[in-house]
């Protein structure tokens, strides 16, 4: 990662670097130093936006597949371009008959037919798509 150190002097012998260089766009890492150096100074750091971001509108659901009065469900979070794969759940007794990997593929191909990423959370799914590397394309990297 390349970075660079911006420093500028600031009121209350506050001094204060800015880091830059290849961070996400927007991001830039800062760090305050408070005294005047040596064992009695304090630094505090943090990660900010120089701009604020919009908020985004987050849609929570379930893949669901029904099977002998029981449902199997595969969690989700939808953002304008991300389905965020969280959790899936299969009821014990229908464990071993593959609806796991079938709630993922639903999933996977839901994404690529609506044109999203994905942001793979669940370890099932993770699983799959070891499997199935044909989904990699979806796969937000």
């Amino acid at each position: 990662m390349e970075l660079s150190i911006r420093r500028t002097r600031q009121p209350a012998r506050r001094r204060r670097e800015t880091i830059t260089g290849k961070l996400r766009p927007g991001l830039y890492i800062y760090i305050d130093h408070y005294g005047s150096g040596g064992t009695n100074e304090v630094v505090a750091w943090g990660i900010t936006g120089r701009k604020s971001q919009t908020p985004q509108k987050v849609t929570t659901g379930r893949f669901e597949i029904e099977r002998d009065g029981q449902v199997a469900y595969l969690e989700y979070s939808l953002t304008e371009k991300v389905l965020g794969l969280i959790h899936t759940e299969v009821p014990t007794s229908l464990r071993g008959s593959g609806l796991a990997s079938s709630l993922a593929e639903t999933a996977l191909q839901y994404a690529r037919e609506n044109n999203l990423k994905v942001d793979v959370i669940c370890p099932s799914v993770l699983d799959y798509i070891a499997k199935h590397p044909e989904y990699s394309d979806v796969v937000l990297r």
